[in-house]
């Protein structure tokens, strides 16, 4: 086949190739993912482990839960500056792993700088949240052991 019966073999089936052509254009245009048709977001993990010589157990799962609840969610909107316990936890769970003995916090955001603030900042709340109990429990066994010695005195 020389150059000339190729040009002949177009100019009588081109109404085949139009078709074809377009069929593979739209094909191509509906299954193409596009870009930005979904809103990107980025997620950033903390991970806290459970120190194993504390004198006092910690129970990761309700760990885990007070990273979502109660005064952990209003103490990090006050440290971001964000309008409310809601606003602060949208995005954020915190699971507990038995197994390694661990809490992994997971913020979910528009922006990495924020994912990643606002993990830290349910971290760092939780752990004071802990801290502070474990102070009252301590303070609570010191001032039953005073008042022990106290009574044998």
């Amino acid at each position: 086949m020389d150059f000339f019966e190729i040009i002949q073999l177009l100019r009588r089936r081109w109404p085949v190739i139009v078709v074809t052509v377009l069929a593979g254009l739209v094909a191509g245009y509906a299954t193409a993912p596009g870009e930005g048709s979904r809103d990107v977001e980025y997620a950033a993990t903390v991970t806290l482990l459970a120190n194993p010589q504390s004198q006092t157990g910690v129970n990761l799962q309700q760990a885990a839960l007070l990273t979502t609840t109660g005064s952990v969610p209003e103490a990090v909107s006050d440290s971001l500056g964000l309008s409310s316990a809601d606003a602060a936890r949208r995005g954020v769970s915190a699971t507990a792993d038995l197994e390694t003995s661990s809490i992994k916090i997971k913020a979910v955001r528009s922006d990495p700088g924020s994912a990643e603030q606002t993990s830290s900042a349910f971290a760092s709340e939780l752990i004071g949240s802990l801290s502070g109990t474990d102070l009252a429990a301590y303070d609570e066994q010191v001032a039953a052991a005073t008042a022990l010695i106290a009574e044998h005195q």
